[in-house]
C-alpha cells in the first residue's frame, strides 16, 4: 500500500482534482480520499502516515470546506468528492 508524505511530488493524474488553495496537510489527506473513497479513518491513517484523530480532523474541515461529503453509514458508506 502507497504512503504518502508531505515532500513527496503531487501525482500528475491527480493535480487536476486538487484544489489550489488547499494546505498541505488536508491535501494528503484528500488526495488518499480521492484514491480510495470508501476507506476508513483507520485505513486512511496507515495510508497517510497520520493518526486516526488527525484523519478526524482533517475529514472534518475538509467537510467544513465542501470538499467532500459523507454518503452512507461510518462502516459501509462512502466520501463523496465534492471539488
Amino acid at each position: 500500500m502507497p504512503m504518502f508524505k508531505a515532500n513527496e511530488p503531487v501525482n500528475d493524474d491527480l493535480l487536476g482534482k486538487l484544489p489550489s488553495k488547499l494546505p498541505s496537510n488536508l491535501e494528503i489527506t484528500y488526495k488518499a480520499i480521492c484514491e480510495n473513497n470508501k476507506a476508513s479513518n483507520q485505513e486512511l491513517a496507515v495510508k497517510t502516515n497520520q493518526s486516526e484523530r488527525t484523519i478526524r480532523n482533517h475529514t472534518s474541515k475538509l467537510k467544513e470546506l465542501n470538499y467532500i461529503k459523507r454518503i452512507g453509514s461510518d462502516k459501509s458508506g462512502y466520501w463523496e468528492i465534492l471539488k
